[in-house]
């Protein structure tokens, strides 16, 4: 693997790492039981972003910082489906170094740039639908860890 500084998200239920640190390339990559296996290339020279892997096998890229353009952040809704790079949608905000969870048949995103919380819906058959902002967070949140609870965990 010759990334550094970048996310893992699963493509096929496998690790994939997609974009560099900064400026240097827009490879993606998935693990086999034999070694880093090449996937196409993300069409932008992306970093900082958050991969999602879906039940249908394919993967999310969302949002990250385009270094083709000199690092501006970015409102991109990417799927790699079937070996192909897709844009799907647009966040609301441009936004890169957040964090996002799938439960249910949405995605949560939590961005870094922008303090805006913005919900991806997708149907029954994991396409997408449409994004709403739902919040703001308080402060900028760098990286933030999300994770499920359970509502009313623990009270009597």
């Amino acid at each position: 693997m010759r990334n550094a500084k970048h996310c893992l998200g699963l493509y096929k239920n496998q690790p994939t790492s997609v974009g560099c640190y900064k400026w240097n390339h827009q490879k993606a990559e998935t693990l086999s039981a034999t070694g880093w296996i090449a996937l196409p290339d993300h069409p932008k020279r992306i970093s900082d972003h958050s991969l999602v892997g879906l039940e249908n096998q394919s993967m999310l890229l969302i949002g990250g910082a385009d270094y083709g353009n000199w690092g501006a952040a970015q409102t991109g809704i990417w799927q790699l489906k079937d070996e192909n790079w897709n844009q799907i949608g647009e966040l609301m905000q441009a936004n890169n170094h957040g964090s996002a969870i799938y439960i249910g048949r949405s995605i949560y995103y939590f961005g870094h740039v922008s303090k805006a919380i913005q919900r991806l819906d997708f149907n029954e058959t994991e396409e997408f639908q449409n994004v709403e902002e739902i919040g703001n967070q308080r402060v900028n949140n760098y990286l933030p860890v999300l994770f499920q609870t359970v509502s009313n965990y623990g009270s009597h």
